[in-house]
């Protein structure tokens, strides 16, 4: 491995056990890992990233600050 780079990392029992149950079906551990979190909830990591932006985002009479000054002159003077 000339270009490659180690790395020790504990990884859960269960993705070893998908990680070897799907070796024969997948070309790499980044499929392997993509294909365990498409079947624990349902979704591609993809659609995931855009619940995720979407839910930082205010809504109704919420607001965002943007950590510019102070938080509570910034929630006290909210209109």
């Amino acid at each position: 491995m000339a270009n490659g780079v180690t790395i020790d990392t504990k990884i859960a029992k269960e993705l070893v056990t998908s990680i070897r149950e799907l070796k024969e079906e997948v070309s790499s551990l980044k499929k392997v890992i993509s294909v365990k979190v498409l079947s624990e909830n349902g979704f591609v990591p993809e659609f995931e990233k855009h619940i995720i932006a979407s839910s930082k985002e205010p809504k109704g009479k919420s607001f965002s600050w943007n950590g510019k000054g102070s938080f509570a002159t910034s929630v006290l003077e909210r209109k």
